[in-house]
């Protein structure tokens, strides 16, 4: 009951990023929906923001909310650095075009470890450990 007012909107993010992820996996990349479901997968990884600015107010999920607004903001820069794709001759792109795996790494990398993180204080979190 403790926590029952906590927003479920990180989870359905996680869920929603589950999705997307089977997409990318079954439509490779020179297919056309390879992208599109990369796309919405941005959405997904927005996760450690929802979770820091909606469970903000829960006293018990301080340190989870720290970091999640760190790795969150981590993960933000990293799909703004990733998307500048979008924009050839922006100077962003043109900086980083010649590694965008490595973008795509950072991306992956702050956001697994936000989902390693996060579940490790959630679990101490529970309420059935007090």
């Amino acid at each position: 009951a403790t926590y029952a007012r906590i927003s479920k909107l990180p989870a359905y993010l996680v869920a929603f990023m589950a999705f997307t992820q089977i997409g990318i996996a079954i439509f490779a990349t020179p297919h056309p929906f390879h992208n599109v479901f990369g796309i919405a997968s941005m959405l997904g990884f927005l996760a450690p923001l929802a979770m820091a600015v909606s469970w903000r107010k829960a006293r018990p999920a301080r340190a989870l909310v720290v970091v999640s607004c760190v790795l969150g903001l981590l993960v933000l820069t990293s799909i703004v650095v990733g998307l500048s794709e979008l924009y050839p001759q922006s100077p962003l792109w043109q900086l980083v075009k010649s590694v965008p795996g490595l973008v795509q790494r950072s991306l992956a990398t702050s956001w697994l470890a936000w989902l390693f993180v996060s579940g490790l204080l959630m679990r101490r979190m529970r309420p059935d450990r007090a």
